[in-house]
């Protein structure tokens, strides 16, 4: 997965070149989402990184209380690994749109790894301060999806 996100960009123009030798008439739709560079034809990218806002949370929780829960939490490392794998798929979703969907793979895991972190110690304040953090952010994203869907978007 990481060798796919930073070898993007040369891995589409390859097969956009190869594409256009096979489906020629498909391809008019292809370059509608990819440039020559090929990168997304969208400059305004930087928006889709703030929705990374709570896995960034998470990542930065995790790092920061790394040597208190490590070995209270077990396979910490390898949830860190998965935890900072998806905060880099958002944050490099400002260049390409469909790099933060390499991380979804990663959600269910990162959200164990957000739940023990805010289990392990119910009464400190920074604890709860995670929690409280992660569920209003996690909730504001949610319901503007859901709003963005039924809303402008008609239904599923």
């Amino acid at each position: 997965m990481i060798l796919v996100i930073f070898l993007f960009k040369p891995f589409t123009k390859v097969a956009i070149g190869v594409l256009e030798n096979l489906v020629s008439g498909n391809l008019a739709r292809l370059l509608f989402y990819f440039g020559d560079t090929g990168l997304i034809n969208d400059p305004v990218n930087i928006l889709t990184t703030i929705k990374g806002f709570p896995f960034y949370l998470i990542t930065i929780y995790g790092f920061k209380r790394r040597k208190e829960y490590i070995n209270r939490i077990p396979h910490y490392d390898k949830y860190m690994i998965m935890s900072f794998f998806v905060s880099i798929t958002i944050l490099l979703s400002a260049y390409m749109y469909w790099m933060w969907r390499f991380g979804t793979f990663f959600y269910f895991p990162i959200f164990v790894f957000a739940s023990q972190l805010a289990s392990v110690n119910k009464d400190d304040k920074q604890d709860r301060l995670f929690s409280l953090l992660l569920m209003v952010s996690l909730g504001f994203f949610t319901l503007r999806y859901l709003w963005r869907i039924f809303y402008i978007y008609g239904g599923f």
